[in-house]
């Protein structure tokens, strides 16, 4: 599963993503991620941002979808859509239930990298309902 959370990224590329002009839709989730100053102070900005949703009660599974954005410009809005999700072979389906949003920065833009900084929502969020805020808040090591 790792391997086919890796090739999902990189195969996902760089997403440009306007700042404005989305609304949220009852299959995508729209929203920011941000950093904290001193996180900021400490990340490679040519590093790059993963946005990634997995299912309430799943935490543990790989990701249901992940998008990649290098080169983030914090705040960063974001819009993970079913074709975000990681389920080669299956057509798109809409997101059903409650997800706990994730975001990771990598300094070096690899995405199973030993080291980097991390933020989730604060609670589960429904595809559609809201504008989840992600803050990039802590560092971590494995």
């Amino acid at each position: 599963m790792k391997k086919l959370f890796l090739l999902k990224v990189l195969l996902a590329g760089a997403v440009g993503l306007p700042a404005i002009g989305w609304a949220a839709d009852s299959e995508n989730f729209v929203g920011k991620v941000d950093m904290t100053t001193e996180i900021a102070a400490k990340a490679n900005p040519n590093g790059a941002l993963f946005v990634f949703a997995k299912k309430v009660g799943e935490e543990s599974a790989p990701p249901a979808a992940v998008i990649r954005i290098d080169h983030p410009q914090y705040p960063v809005t974001f819009r993970l859509r079913p074709e975000d999700q990681m389920r080669p072979g299956d057509p798109a389906k809409p997101f059903e239930g409650e997800y706990i949003l994730y975001a990771r920065h990598s300094d070096t833009g690899t995405p199973m990298e030993k080291k980097g900084y991390h933020g989730e929502s604060c609670g589960s969020v429904v595809a559609g309902e809201g504008s989840p805020m992600i803050v990039i808040s802590s560092e971590y090591e494995e």
